[in-house]
């Protein structure tokens, strides 16, 4: 939800991003190339938390050339879900992505629980396309982190750790909810694979 956070760290990336103004990028690896939106709406230094994501026409424009080229299998990354994105004909982008052959996924933050399923496309020719939502994992202490590693079998496996869960915001022990427990219980050992073959 800030530009602002991830450029005192990586002040680098506003200067190669592609579409001005948008921290875009493509990160090439050997099996698959990862397409990273930047879906926050409002400027940098705004203090308001926007709850809604988007994308504007020079970025939306740059996300189409770019996943209709290249061969090497493509996951898309934003901070906001594909079904609130939309592409330049004003469909989300969960209806366009799965259309484009080498998109093999889609992951995204924002809602702050664990969550994948598969995005089928809408013609009915059995294609889909993964989703995953990651959960918040470094907001507040050791809240655990998610590891994406590639497997011989051609797939893309994240497996998230956590360690302990506290959304909005950490509160004292005694007034700790005992759900957050069993949200940490329920997520141990959690896999989500993206088919690269």
């Amino acid at each position: 939800d800030r530009r602002a956070g991830f450029l005192a760290v990586h002040p680098e990336c506003a200067a190669k991003s592609p579409v001005p103004g948008r921290l875009v990028q493509v990160v090439e690896t050997p099996m698959c190339d990862f397409i990273l939106l930047d879906s926050l709406i409002g400027e940098d230094g705004d203090d308001k938390i926007v709850v809604r994501g988007a994308l504007d026409p020079v970025q939306t424009e740059w996300l189409e050339a770019t996943v209709s080229k290249g061969d090497k299998p493509a996951i898309v990354c934003a901070h906001h879900d594909c079904e609130e994105l939309l592409n330049s004909k004003g469909k989300p982008l969960e209806e366009f992505l799965p259309y484009i052959s080498r998109v093999r996924g889609f992951i995204h933050g924002h809602i702050h629980r664990w969550n994948h399923e598969w995005q089928r496309r809408f013609d009915g020719d059995g294609r889909f396309m993964r989703r995953l939502s990651l959960p918040a994992t470094g907001n507040w202490g050791d809240l655990g982190y998610c590891l994406l590693r590639f497997t011989p079998e051609k797939t893309a496996e994240v497996r998230l750790f956590q360690n302990d869960y506290c959304y909005p915001k950490p509160v004292p022990a005694e007034k700790r909810p005992r759900s957050w427990d069993m949200i940490v219980s329920d997520n141990r050992n959690l896999v989500c694979t993206f088919d690269l073959g």
